[in-house]
């Protein structure tokens, strides 16, 4: 079986949120100041995560994006990410972040598995990307 719409697309690619947690408290995310974070027994573990993708891959789901909030602010993140890309059906692990942790975790997720890294990025100009972001430059 895979997974097939009714316009006899196939679905091979999975975005996979691993966490509400960001180290940045941007406009949009954020725009009155009213985001409450889940509690961590509310954020599905690892082991779970594992367990939804090896059953999605039996369907048909060959690509993983990571994302959340912030994917570089959960921790032993590279641990899952050597994990999820040994798992047989998976052929591209990729992750969106903002940027702002990359040059701590870059190398060390080359060599986990990560095949692409797409970084948001809400503007080249410092002042209007603080003011997005709130505060960060």
């Amino acid at each position: 079986m895979k997974l097939i719409d009714r316009h006899n697309r196939k679905y091979t690619y999975l975005r996979l949120s691993i966490t509400d947690r960001c180290n940045y408290k941007c406009k949009y995310c954020h725009p009155f100041n009213e985001f409450v974070q889940l509690q961590h027994k509310q954020i599905l573990k690892y082991e779970d995560l594992l367990f939804i993708v090896n059953e999605l891959t039996k369907v048909g789901v060959e690509k993983i994006r990571l994302t959340g909030g912030e994917p570089l602010v959960r921790k032993d993140l590279t641990n899952f990410i050597k994990e999820l890309s040994s798992i047989q059906g998976i052929k591209e692990v990729t992750l969106t972040t903002n940027g702002s942790l990359l040059h701590l975790y870059a190398e060390e997720l080359k060599k986990s598995g990560v095949n692409r890294i797409n970084i948001s990025l809400d503007s080249l100009i410092a002042e209007k990307y603080a003011e997005i972001t709130g505060g960060f430059s």
